[in-house]
Parts: C-alpha cells; sequence; structure tokens
C-alpha cells in the first residue's frame, strides 16, 4: 500500500555552480561515498561539467522526493548521505539512521521511484510503501 508520495525538481545549472562553488564539500554533505563511486566522480575534480551536473542534480531530485515521501518532519536533523539513490530511470532508495527511523514510523519498508532529465533540469518521484 501507498503510504507516502513525494516529487522534487531540481535545476542542472544551479547544481554546476553549487558544486564549482563548494568543491568537494558540497559534494561529501550531500552525496554518500557509494553514490560518488557509482558515478565514477573524483573527489579531486575542481570543476563539475554539465553530465555530472545533470547526474548529481538528478540523485538531489530523488533525495528530496524521498523526504517528502516520507514526510519528514522539519525538525528532524539528519545529513543527506544518510539517503542513497540507486538505479537511472527506475530507481531504488536506501535510507539509514534518523531517517530511516521516520520511515518506519510512517509504516514505510521501502522507497522506490522513477526520474527524468532534460539539459536544464531533473525531476524525481519517489514512492513509500508499507506490507
Amino acid at each position: 500500500m501507498i503510504e507516502g508520495i513525494g516529487i522534487d525538481i531540481v535545476s542542472v545549472e544551479r547544481m554546476r555552480l553549487l558544486c564549482n562553488r563548494h568543491g568537494e564539500r558540497i559534494v561529501d554533505d550531500l552525496f554518500s561515498a557509494r553514490e560518488i563511486g557509482t558515478l565514477q566522480l573524483s573527489r579531486t575534480s575542481r570543476v563539475i561539467d554539465n553530465k555530472t551536473a545533470q547526474r548529481l542534480a538528478v540523485i538531489f531530485a530523488a533525495k528530496e522526493a524521498a523526504v517528502k515521501a516520507i514526510g519528514l518532519p522539519v525538525d528532524i536533523p539528519f545529513l543527506w548521505c544518510e539517503i542513497e539513490i540507486f538505479g537511472n530511470d527506475r530507481i531504488n532508495v536506501i535510507v539509514t539512521d534518523q531517517i530511516e527511523e521516520c520511515a518506519r514510523e510512517s509504516g514505510i519498508v521501502s522507497l522506490t521511484g522513477c526520474t527524468t532529465y532534460s539539459l536544464t533540469h531533473c525531476m524525481a518521484i519517489v514512492i513509500g510503501e508499507s506490507d
């Protein structure tokens, strides 16, 4: 049964500018080591190109959509790397720590979704399901 639905859209250019301005620090704050490894993103790269920015934007849109699907209260502190996104068009979402606890309290046992993108924007929808 569907317990929650979340949707989000992220600008590719905004993600590119954010990563190029804040570099490695922002990438480490927003993305897990496994996500970075899947993208084969060099942590020492000084400049993020548009293709990499597009992939990061689609992952971040999915993370935001997952937070909305869970209905995470705004006063719950969490780290973005507690949400991991795997897959390309069809995605699986893995949550840990605080977010996993909130998902369980909402009755959510799995999070799946899909993504789409253009040259300028990336969008994701995530569905939280119970047993």
